[in-house]
């Protein structure tokens, strides 16, 4: 603070903000990246401020599906100053989750078009989910166990053409085990 009063004083918070139209936009008050551990140049004025947008980006690792890469200034008074890159997955901002324990989501009825349905999602190795569609006429179909970390898992369903319910009402319910759900499409 003996060199700027700022310095001690204003800290900074990448926080985040949503849009559906571009027009209206609903910003989170938690922070998506803060300044990390204390060390000895951060937790100051202007660390946190993210470089303009996300950038997808490849996986650092071979095989790997592509990211989202967010760049924040870290010990941003310090020289040199420093870059650190952040990642997160394709669609991944929010998600429905459940514990070891478990839980449960159900959608709203819709109707969808296609015959397969694609999930991304991350379990641990114990967790897992089990889909269950239902339609308008009682009938439960449930999906085979699925368990790992994929942007892009097709589940199949024990018995069930999806594609014979596509165009009809139906509810999709996903219950989950040490898991999270962050987007669904029907293809």
């Amino acid at each position: 603070m003996k060199y700027n009063t700022r310095f001690g004083t204003a800290l900074t918070d990448c926080v985040l903000m949503t849009s559906r139209d571009g027009y209206n936009f609903k910003r989170w008050d938690e922070a998506f990246v803060s300044a990390g551990p204390e060390r000895l140049y951060n937790w100051c004025y202007g660390d946190g401020y993210a470089a303009y947008g996300l950038i997808e980006t490849k996986s650092g690792r071979a095989g790997g599906p592509n990211e989202l890469s967010i760049y924040v200034p870290t010990n941003y008074w310090s020289v040199p100053r420093e870059i650190e890159r952040f990642v997160i997955r394709v669609d991944g901002f929010f998600s429905y989750g459940a514990p070891y324990s478990g839980g449960w989501l159900l959608t709203k009825p819709m109707i969808y078009s296609g015959s397969t349905l694609s999930l991304n999602f991350a379990t641990s190795a114990f967790g897992g989910i089990t889909a269950t569609i239902t339609d308008d006429a009682g009938g439960e179909y449930r999906s085979y166990p699925i368990f790992g970390d994929s942007l892009d898992r097709k589940v199949a369903f024990e018995g069930l053409d999806l594609g014979a319910l596509s165009g009809k009402p139906v509810r999709l319910r996903f219950d989950m085990s040490d898991a999270r759900v962050y987007s669904f499409k029907f293809e």
